[in-house]
């Protein structure tokens, strides 16, 4: 088996909640098929917001989301 379908295969079997900067994802990555285009897709157009970095070079999430 190639590393690339051993990596895939991790993450699509991924069993914990992942915590991330927008949100704690709880099945990131689902197997892929024909209906099924996004399964590799953690992030859905609900997810995104704007962002700026704060004196610190922290990252502050912004309050508007995209509809």
């Amino acid at each position: 088996m190639k590393m690339r379908d051993k990596l895939r295969l991790a993450f699509e079997n991924i069993k914990n909640p992942i915590r991330g900067l927008v949100k704690t994802y709880e099945y990131p990555f689902s197997s892929f098929s024909k209906n099924s285009t996004d399964a590799h897709e953690a992030l859905g157009i609900v997810d995104f917001v704007m962002a700026s970095y704060g004196r610190d070079d922290e990252i502050i999430l912004g309050k508007w989301k995209f509809k």
